[in-house]
């Protein structure tokens, strides 16, 4: 069994830290319920082979779909361009468009979200993209992670020990804060920095870019 999960893991989801794709597009058409499973070229199946579920949409250990309203639950990994519901899963859970919960164990990843994102370790990878403008997420909602969270716009908080944003409306709590263009409201941590400020900043040392005076204070910071 251990073997088994190595191995789904080494041709899935590591390679380029991308999701696995499906080769061959679902007809149109909904079910119910559906089950995903891999093949050993790099493909994901279902059953019964639909676009669209309402209800249960099961990954054994992968499953990819196209519009999911409902339950998509997978070992390892969820994918859905449009999402209504919740998505668990072992390993991670993708989404483009997603009104929800998301919980995922590794991660979540999604490009606009009303709603929740609940992680054992990231939300939203790859912060190298984040200031580049090859990576956008919207969030309206909540991002939680022990480790990292990261959003291009946030209308909501952010909990976790690294938080970035470009904009953020709501809160930033955690070790690092980091809002690179306006910040509305208040961050508490260590380490708080943004572009602009209309709000508070509690913490070790806090930065304002753009002040022309008192850039970067300790323990509190404000503009308005």
């Amino acid at each position: 069994m251990k073997k088994f999960i190595l191995i789904i893991l080494a041709v899935y989801v590591f390679p380029g830290m991308t999701y696995a794709k499906s080769k061959n597009p679902s007809p149109p058409g909904w079910t119910p319920i559906k089950i995903g499973y891999p093949t050993f070229k790099r493909d994901i199946k279902s059953f019964p082979n639909r676009q669209s579920v309402y209800g249960l949409d099961l990954g054994l250990p992968i499953t990819i779909t196209q519009k999911m309203a409902g339950f998509q639950v997978s070992l390892l990994v969820n994918e859905s361009e449009k999402m209504s519901g919740i998505q668990l899963a072992g390993l991670g859970n993708k989404a483009t468009s997603a009104y929800g919960l998301q919980i995922g164990a590794g991660g979540n990843v999604v490009d606009r979200l009303v709603g929740i994102q609940l992680s054992a370790i990231a939300n939203n990878f790859d912060y190298n993209t984040l200031d580049t403008g090859t990576f956008h997420s919207d969030i309206i909602g909540f991002q939680i992670a022990p480790l990292t969270n990261i959003t291009t716009t946030i209308k909501g908080i952010q909990v976790g020990a690294f938080n970035f944003s470009q904009d953020t409306s709501g809160f930033q709590i955690g070790i690092t804060n980091r809002s690179s263009g306006v910040m509305k409201g208040i961050q508490i941590g260590l380490l708080n920095y943004c572009g602009q400020l209309k709000g508070i900043q509690i913490g070790l040392i806090n930065r304002i870019k753009n002040r022309s005076f008192l850039k970067t204070t300790p323990i509190f910071n404000c503009s308005f």
